[in-house]
């Protein structure tokens, strides 16, 4: 069975259907390519911003790579949210105390992103917590065994 913080509602995660839709989409983010995950994160940002300006709906591509405004987009909003990433994640959740619970990626990304799912809003998840996965978690925390 997954590993569940004590920070989040059990009652909310009884159902074996919320593992399933997690683990999909927990598996499917994990499988992109760190520059597709960084263009998700763009490209959900800039359509935001085309959105914002018109009314019409523009179909994209989420791992679109050809657009390099995307992934500069996406990598700077990393930068950008790293603070409250070490505040939620490493401080308060104390992921280096918990390190060593993880049997896999997958249930270390549906926990970060969990944590961070009510602190970060307009990107899509998934695609934080597989980078924060794909960089090294315990690095990024600066964990040491």
């Amino acid at each position: 069975m997954h590993n569940i913080s004590n920070n989040i509602s059990n009652n909310f995660l009884d159902s074996s259907d919320h593992f399933d839709y997690f683990t999909d989409y927990a598996t499917y983010y994990l499988s992109r390519k760190k520059n597709e995950l960084y263009c998700a994160l763009g490209n959900s940002l800039l359509e935001k911003s085309i959105l914002s300006e018109k009314s019409a709906k523009i179909d994209v591509n989420p791992f679109d790579t050809t657009n390099f405004l995307s992934y500069k987009k996406g990598k700077t909003y990393m930068k950008s949210i790293k603070e409250k990433i070490n505040l939620f994640v490493c401080k308060e959740w104390k992921f280096c105390e918990k390190l060593e619970a993880y049997q896999s990626d997958v249930e270390l990304a549906i926990d970060i992103s969990q944590i961070l799912a009510s602190k970060i809003s307009g990107v899509p998840i998934f695609a934080v917590s597989a980078l924060i996965v794909k960089q090294g978690a315990h690095e990024f925390c600066n964990c040491h065994k």
